[in-house]
């Protein structure tokens, strides 16, 4: 992918025979599923809160005594969300072709006490799951039965815990069991002004 304001091409480097290509698919451009660094929340009052049709489906969790809620057509144009529950960093991470209650889950982004892992969409798939990328060391990383693996680059070996599968649920059902819950409604990014 070409950079306009580095003016290079943002490839990934790594050593041959590091990645077997064989698992890799759908090649189409860093970031173009773009993540959520930082995301935007309510709660019950909330400007959007109120506006989704109670129908639409949200997968949820219930981490540290916190109801969470992340809409699923959301989560379906970022893939990842770098979130932040109760200061510690987590990742929920949604993986579209399993059809099931692991299609969505959430992981331990702490880096062993020394801040958190953020991660980006690579622009590839690996065995039909999301091939994301830490923004640090630009290791990939790629969910696993035991957790989210790093597959490639100086993180290679190190896994990340899973904390929580997230289920669906239908909004209005949800949000009414939950008045007290988080609602991640989007991402806070700078907007960017092109001079003319």
């Amino acid at each position: 992918m070409w950079d306009r304001r580095a003016g290079k091409h943002l490839w990934f480097s790594f050593p041959k025979g590091e990645i077997d290509a064989s698992h890799l698919s759908h090649p189409m451009g860093r970031d173009t599923l773009r993540a959520i660094d930082t995301p935007r929340t309510e709660n019950k009052g909330g400007q959007i809160w109120g506006t989704i049709p109670p129908d639409n489906l949200v997968v949820v969790a219930d981490y540290a005594g916190l109801p969470l809620a992340y809409p699923l057509v959301m989560m379906d144009k970022v893939v990842a969300i770098n979130d932040d529950v109760f200061n510690k960093p987590v990742l929920v991470v949604y993986t579209p072709f399993v059809g099931d209650d692991s299609s969505v889950e959430m992981y331990d982004a702490s880096s062993g006490g020394k801040g958190r892992h953020i991660m980006g969409h690579s622009g590839y798939l690996w065995d039909k799951k999301p091939l994301l990328y830490d923004r640090e060391t630009e290791s990939l990383w790629v969910p696993m039965p035991d957790g989210l693996l790093s597959v490639a680059g100086s993180k290679k070996g190190t896994l990340l815990n899973r904390l929580a599968h997230l289920s669906a649920a239908r909004w209005g059902e949800w949000s009414e069991a939950h008045p007290d819950g988080r609602l991640v409604v989007g991402a806070n990014r700078p907007r960017k002004f092109v001079a003319k």
